[in-house]
């Protein structure tokens, strides 16, 4: 916390507790892919997500305060991951104290996955390409009550209206309806005209849309109600 106090240029952090073979808060395939690398080890998808979803809730985590607090990217691993053998054909615990031989293969195989976040940390500063997204369904007349969702061409945040007035970083964001759930969805009972933006990971603004300036080349549908 007092890094993240005393530098503000930090944008990714990574916690590294042992052991359960788990890989906390937010997925990554480079990184879940360069620990697989090492030797073959996979991170369950059961084990793969937020604190509370996969293993129990644990507020207070520095982890918390950096993405909470700071908007920093925070992850954790919990190395040491069950092996699968193939004599026995069942997964085997490494427990918290290992043999060396293994401590040692652990700490390679997590140490890869540190380059895997290296890189996402790399790719993200190199992302100048500004999202898309787009309401569903779109434009036109219908009978009765709609439910509409977005949808992105990369994970990004969608801030929008729905009283027709420009959106901005004011303006409600589409929220997830839960742990491992899509975004929420709309259901439109009256002719309603949704103004929308997205801004990806990378912080690049769909269309170069400037949501402090007057400008208004947002994305806009109107749903008409008959």
């Amino acid at each position: 916390m007092w890094l993240a106090d005393q530098y503000p240029n930090l944008k990714f952090a990574m916690n590294i507790h042992s052991y359960g073979g788990y890989f906390i808060w937010a997925a990554s395939n480079t990184i879940l892919n360069k620990i697989q690398d090492y030797r073959g080890t996979v991170i369950l998808p059961g084990q793969t997500g937020q604190i509370p979803d996969v293993l129990y809730s644990a507020a207070g985590n520095s982890a918390d305060y950096l993405w909470y607090e700071k908007g920093i990217y925070a992850w954790d691993f919990e190395v040491g991951a069950d092996l699968w053998n193939k004599d026995t054909k069942r997964w085997e615990s490494v427990g918290f104290q290992p043999a060396f031989s293994e401590g040692h293969e652990e700490a390679m195989e997590f140490s890869n996955g540190l380059i895997g976040l290296l890189k996402v940390a790399y790719n993200n500063a190199k992302d100048h390409q500004p999202p898309s997204s787009k309401a569903v369904p779109g434009n036109g007349k219908y009978t009765g009550p709609v439910e509409v969702k977005f949808e992105t061409s990369e994970p990004a945040t969608v801030y929008y209206t729905l009283d027709g007035s420009r959106p901005d970083f004011h303006s409600k964001k589409v929220e997830l309806n839960g742990i491992r759930e899509s975004a929420e969805t709309f259901k439109i009972n009256k002719t309603t005209t949704i103004n929308y933006f997205a801004v990806d990971t990378a912080g690049n603004i769909e269309k170069n849309y400037n949501p402090l300036s007057k400008g208004n080349n947002y994305n806009s549908v109107t749903i008409t109600i008959n």
